[in-house]
Parts: structure tokens; C-alpha cells; sequence
């Protein structure tokens, strides 16, 4: 059974950060699904191609970003590169540090753009060759990825305040150096990317972290519980869905 916390927090819980083999006894509101031991199980969801409920095991959010202009038969189109259970849908490569790699299995793995392993290789993806030897090795694998914004790089903020920065209910997909994955929520706070960046280094010292993509866009469903603004009927905007479930 899927272990997820579906309330959110008024304000931040100001918990003494655990290890990472203790994430998951944690109760923590902002909290929304974590999975330890490995079992994380993530798919990734090209829209309207997928579109479908959530299965009651599983957790439905918005994943990767929607570009303005669309896909063949005005699809919504995703933001970056894209693969999708071994079909390469998109070559159009931005530099977003972050890539949320998910293999055969599930497994997801957040990796940062110019180091991205897979196999027994290494690529930068700044490198056009090299980048499009990645996706042909992902493709060959059956694995799917997105890009997004990098905010926690092997243990290092990479999100900083900025002047006017807007402010809206954050969701951030993270791993710690043991393995663990969990999906901050910020719930009803509406926080600026870097105070919620901050605030998930401060509590879970993850290793990685990746912006999933909310605002206007913020689509959850638990099972048949509805947890974001949107409700099925209003997901025609969105372009991909991350699902996790737990094995």
C-alpha cells in the first residue's frame, strides 16, 4: 500500500532533521509520499496519450513544465527533453540542470545535466552527440525522463532568492544520499522556489532535488481523493503526470 501523507501544513514544521534511513517514520504535513528501501515507483505520464484516474495504490502530479506552443494535433507539449517508456518524444534539449531519469523498473533517479550516468557512462548533456547518445541509450533501455529545474545538487542549494520572485504552493520531488524519495508539499503556504528549497535542505538534507511543476498547473490526485487545484476535467492544459506508487 502507498504510504502518503495527504495533509498539508499551515506553516513549517520545525522538526529536528532525521537521518535518512528515519524518513519515512517521519509524520512530517509536508511530507505528501515518501518511499524508502528502494521501493520508490514512479511512472511518467504523456498527456492526453495517458490521461486516465489514478489507480487507488497511486499518487497523480503534475511532473515536468508545459511549453506555450503545442505538439502535433495541438497537444500540450512538455518543456525539455522528454522519453516516455522508451520513446524519444522530444529532442528539444533547455538547460535546465535537473533530469529526473526513471529506468525499466520505476526506479527513479534525479541527476543533474552535464553528469547524467546511465549504464556504465557518464554524459554531458550540453554535448550534442553525447546528449543524443543519451537518449538513444535510455530509449534502448525502456527508460523515461524529464528536465526541470535542479534545486539541490549533491547536497548544495542551487536555488537562490531573486527580486520579485513569485510565490506559489511549491512541490518538490527528492533523494537523500541513502536512497529514500519523497515530495515536499508546501500545502496552503505560498513560498517563493528558493524559501521552499531552503526549507527542504533545512529538514530532509536531501542529495538531489527537483522542481515539479505547480502554479496554475498543480494537479494531485490520490487515488480518488483530489489534492491540487485541478480536478481531472481540468487537466487538458497539462502536457505529462508523474504517478507513484509504492512496490
Amino acid at each position: 500500500m502507498i504510504r502518503c501523507l495527504a495533509s498539508f501544513a499551515l506553516g513549517a514544521l520545525l522538526a529536528t532533521p532525521l537521518g535518512a534511513a528515519e524518513l519515512c517514520e517521519r509524520s512530517d504535513p509536508t511530507l505528501l509520499w515518501t518511499a524508502c528501501d528502494g521501493r520508490a515507483h514512479v511512472e511518467l505520464l504523456l498527456l492526453p496519450e495517458d490521461a486516465g484516474l489514478t489507480p487507488e495504490y497511486a499518487l497523480d502530479v503534475t511532473g515536468g513544465y508545459t511549453a506555450a506552443d503545442k505538439r502535433e494535433d495541438e497537444k500540450p507539449k512538455p518543456v525539455g527533453l522528454f522519453v516516455r517508456r522508451g520513446e524519444i518524444v522530444l529532442r528539444e534539449y533547455v538547460r535546465f540542470d535537473g533530469v529526473l531519469l526513471i529506468d525499466e523498473t520505476g526506479a527513479p533517479r534525479i541527476l543533474h545535466r552535464r553528469r547524467a550516468d546511465f549504464g556504465d557512462e557518464t554524459f554531458d548533456l550540453d554535448d550534442p552527440g553525447r546528449r543524443a547518445a543519451f537518449l538513444e541509450a535510455v530509449a534502448a533501455g525502456k527508460g523515461s525522463l524529464l528536465q526541470s529545474h535542479l534545486l539541490i545538487a549533491d547536497g548544495e542549494i542551487d536555488a537562490f532568492e531573486k527580486e520579485g520572485a513569485p510565490r506559489f504552493r511549491r512541490r518538490i520531488l527528492f533523494q537523500t544520499a541513502a536512497g529514500e524519495t519523497a515530495i515536499f508539499d508546501s500545502g496552503l503556504r505560498a513560498l517563493t522556489l528558493a524559501e521552499a528549497t531552503a526549507e527542504v535542505a533545512a529538514e530532509y538534507a536531501p542529495r538531489m532535488a527537483i522542481n515539479l511543476d505547480m502554479g496554475s498547473y498543480d494537479f494531485c490526485q490520490l487515488g480518488k481523493r483530489k489534492c491540487g487545484l485541478l480536478s481531472y476535467a481540468e487537466t487538458g492544459k497539462l502536457s505529462n503526470i508523474l504517478r507513484f506508487s509504492v512496490k
